[in-house]
């Protein structure tokens, strides 16, 4: 009786996973980006009995590398919600980019946010079953330039020929952070104009991050990627003033 039971409850837990998550969100009157993001064939990954989405990040930089703002990320990297709520758990390798370009490195020296220093939930959300749109006021401290905007998208456990379990990463700083392998995130990027006359452009794919988190360089070569190259179908950046 007690495995029937536990049986039903994966599967309502399951279910209730395949319902839309991402809230609807108001688009500012003036003055704001649009981030519109269309899912590929590979955007759900199996992990267990359940199929999960992607970890997001998007943010700003200045042309010469400086990062600026976060736009959005999410929520389980953002505040370290991962299933279960262990502790332990920072998987350092999900966002590497992202994390290492924002620069804040916590006690346990890892470049990630902990459930004690979340990021606001102004630029966080839990990650949509499909395809979204979200829209967000312009940075405040941002004058009218050309800025670049990046994405970083990351399923753990996606393993290939390449990337096998065997290859395991391990976290130099930590190694205890229970790194998951799998391909490595992959990363978008565009140049935009912001705060003048309304603009757009599509992010295209630039690299991956590092396999096992310890830095936030991008890495040019994506042989051997194979359905992390199919997370997403296209990603779209627009400027309205």
């Amino acid at each position: 009786m007690k495995k029937n039971h536990r049986l039903i409850v994966a599967l309502l837990f399951s279910l209730l996973l395949l319902l839309p998550s991402c809230k609807p969100e108001a688009t500012p009157e003036n003055d704001y980006l649009t981030l519109s993001l269309v899912e590929g064939e590979h955007w759900l990954h199996a992990y267990g009995i359940f199929m999960n989405p992607p970890q997001m990040a998007f943010w700003l930089e200045s042309l010469d590398g400086e990062y600026l703002a976060t736009i959005y990320v999410t929520e389980k990297t953002a505040t370290q919600g991962w299933f279960g709520g262990d502790p332990s758990i920072r998987r350092p390798s999900s966002l590497p980019v992202w994390a290492h370009a924002r620069g804040v490195q916590e006690a346990d020296e890892l470049y990630l946010p902990t459930k004690e220093t979340p990021l606001p939930d102004a630029v966080t959300g839990a990650t949509p079953r499909q395809g979204f749109k979200v829209s967000a006021d312009r940075p405040a401290e941002l004058s009218p330039g050309r800025y670049v905007l990046f994405a970083e998208i990351n399923h753990s456990l996606d393993y290939n020929d390449t990337f096998t379990e065997e290859l395991e990463p391990t976290n130099p700083v930590d190694p205890d952070s229970k790194t998951l392998g799998g391909q490595p995130s992959v990363i978008f990027r565009a140049e935009l104009e912001i705060g003048g006359e309304a603009s757009a452009a599509e992010l295209i794919l630039v690299g991956h991050g590092d396999t096992s988190g310890a830095t936030g360089e991008i890495f040019r070569d994506i042989d051997g990627l194979t359905t992390a190259l199919g997370i997403v179908d296209s990603i779209r950046i627009a400027y309205t003033p």
